[in-house]
């Protein structure tokens, strides 16, 4: 059984931190990745969604008859 420090020296299985090879830059990198990882995802959906109806003339067609729509989005 792995014993718990109340150091804040030490990872959760008691090893010392220093061997964990995760360091506050790491963490922090990763964090940022994923969070433009995540914003660019959503940008790119919104581009293809705002993009539609200037390319197919029948989805143009259907959200200027349909004002609606325009609204709840």
């Amino acid at each position: 059984m792995a014993s718990y420090h109340a150091d804040p020296g030490y990872a959760e299985g008691g090893m010392p931190k220093e061997s964990v090879n995760f360091t506050n830059a790491s963490i922090r990198a990763g964090f940022i990745r994923k969070v433009f990882m995540l914003v660019t995802i959503m940008l790119t959906v919104v581009a293809i969604m705002s993009v539609l109806p200037f390319v197919h003339k029948d989805i143009m067609t259907y959200i200027q008859h349909n004002g609606w729509l325009y609204w709840v989005s």
